[in-house]
């Protein structure tokens, strides 16, 4: 940039180069300061001259800005020439300062576009119950300088991506987000991402190993902590075996879904258990077995037109056997039909005698 210095070296330069006849109130200063100058410049030559001819060093020369200005005061330049070179500098300065003016608006205005587009990002994925918060940062920081606005909107932007890849997580496991996600910083959305991808895994995982034994996970496991879900995952995966075998004996007692809880016990009571249930079946079997049986007897009594015993109901299985085996015998006579004369007469029955056939 031209300092006023400067300028009037160069203003000071061209006028002695060059005709200067348009100066008139001046010329005869001007010549005058001309000489002058010539007459030093005669002066250090031979200064140079006699340094040269003899050991006596040459006179130093006076420093640049002491000879700029003697030489000013010897020409005695107009002062509407200086007057003039100032305010071309301020019109110069002025313009620059316009200029910078102009980019930083531009900036600001930029960082404020860019700050909306990200806030509107994250609206879009929150919604706007969850953004009060954030409106209020927003409303706080829109007068900061364009440099902060456009780290604001770095933020931002980086929060919307967070968020993005946050609402299928909760999605997956059930879950509703919290109303200050959109106001949590993208650092600490990032490690909520990380805990909830794995709660994910290990749901998915306990899930996988109640589908292999064709039962569904408790209620509401998705809210259960990882710790939770790999021990739960771990026990059922453990005891698999003995599990199946629980589930086949509750299916023979008509029971299609194991207790939540069973994975969650010992290997020696679910052993326990097992043993029990497998006393239960048998004793299950017994009694359908003798159910059959007591409505084959009873079938078997009805079509040969007999009452069944009083007893009937306390009697064994190898007693109910013996007795449908004796009934699957010979009728009894009661069970026959009535017998029939050739003349289609019948006989004689209960002591009475059919009526004569009158002529």
């Amino acid at each position: 940039m031209l300092t006023p210095l400067c300028f009037l070296c160069f203003l000071s330069s061209a006028f002695a180069a060059g005709p200067i006849s348009y100066l008139k109130p001046g010329m005869s200063d001007f010549k005058q300061g001309h000489a002058e100058i010539l007459r030093q410049m005669e002066e250090m030559r031979q200064a140079d001259a006699q340094a040269k001819a003899g050991p006596t060093p040459p006179p130093l020369a006076a420093p640049p800005r002491l000879a700029l200005r003697r030489l000013v005061q010897h020409a005695r330049l107009p002062l509407g020439v200086g007057a003039a070179g100032y305010a071309l500098l301020r019109g110069v300065k002025a313009a620059a300062a316009r200029a910078r003016a102009a980019e930083e608006k531009a900036r600001g205005a930029e960082a404020a576009r860019q700050l909306d587009e990200a806030a509107g990002a994250l609206h879009r994925l929150v919604g706007g119950e969850a953004m009060g918060a954030l409106q209020q940062l927003l409303a706080a920081r829109r007068a900061d300088e364009p440099a902060a606005a456009a780290s604001l909107a770095a933020e931002l932007r980086a929060r919307a991506a967070e968020v993005e890849a946050l609402l299928p997580l909760y999605r997956q496991l059930s879950l509703a987000p919290p109303a200050t996600l959109a106001a949590t910083d993208a650092a600490e959305l990032g490690r909520l991402k990380r805990a909830m991808l794995e709660r994910c895994e290990a749901s998915s995982a306990l899930l996988a190993s109640y589908e292999a034994l064709g039962q569904s996970p408790p209620p509401y496991f998705r809210t259960w902590s990882v710790a939770s879900l790999r021990e739960r995952e771990a026990n059922v995966t453990a005891k698999s075996e003995v599990l199946r075998g629980i589930l086949r004996l509750d299916a023979q007692l008509g029971r299609t879904k194991m207790d939540w809880e069973l994975p969650a016990w010992e290997e020696e009571r679910l052993l326990a258990y097992s043993e029990e249930l497998r006393g239960k079946v048998e004793a299950h079997k017994g009694h359908k077995e003798k159910q059959t049986l007591l409505g084959k007897v009873e079938a078997a009594l009805w079509l040969r037109r007999e009452e069944a015993p009083i007893a009937l109901q306390t009697m064994t299985v190898e007693q109910l056997q013996k007795l449908l085996a004796k009934l699957s015998g010979t009728p009894s006579e009661s069970s026959n039909p009535p017998a029939s004369t050739s003349d289609g007469e019948s006989t004689e029955q209960d002591g009475h005698k059919p009526d004569a056939r009158k002529d």
